[in-house]
């Protein structure tokens, strides 16, 4: 609900948004931490490599991400937690699918209840239902998506010389 009362604490509107599909761009093989902990059970190479592999950061590259700005430094004790950059881990990248997107109706906020959080709790929670609708609905509506896979899109555009795009659902 932090975000729900920095909001209304400058009256702005919030328009909850949903997406499918995005995190279907990759696959995770190991995270950040089982990445390290790989790490620390290959021994040491008796050499130096002439190069760095690109999933070992250097001390120059922690101490670079440690150094960022922070945008809500000091709200509360987890925030330098929760904004820390995390190292993404192994990952390949999948075939890529269609992505869904949609914004719900916005939300209007006011300065008058950024002090009360009950308030605040209540309109997180009306944002919260409004983003899982959201994804609830296109979910439902790439289920019925002929083109939600590459090939079929593919095959369809190049029938119409690249002038026409796949179509997708009207919301």
């Amino acid at each position: 609900a932090e975000f729900v009362r920095m909001a209304a604490k400058f009256g702005a509107t919030i328009i909850p948004f949903a997406a499918i599909g995005c995190d279907e761009a990759i696959t995770t093989w190991l995270s950040a931490e089982e990445l390290e902990q790989f790490q620390n059970t290959m021994p040491k190479l008796p050499f130096k490599l002439p190069f760095k592999l690109p999933f070992q950061p250097s001390d120059e590259d922690r101490e670079r991400l440690k150094n960022l700005p922070r945008a809500r430094k000091g709200v509360n004790a987890t925030m330098d937690e929760l904004e820390a950059f995390q190292s993404p881990g192994f990952f390949t990248p999948n075939i890529p699918q269609r992505t869904y997107f949609i914004f719900r109706q916005p939300i209007t906020t006011s300065p008058a209840i950024a002090n009360d959080r009950q308030a605040c709790q209540q309109l997180y929670d009306k944002v919260k239902a409004e983003v899982e609708g959201g994804m609830g609905y296109l979910l439902r509506k790439r289920e019925q998506d002929p083109y939600k896979d590459l090939l079929p899109r593919l095959i369809y555009e190049a029938t119409w010389g690249g002038k026409r795009k796949a179509p997708s659902f009207e919301p």
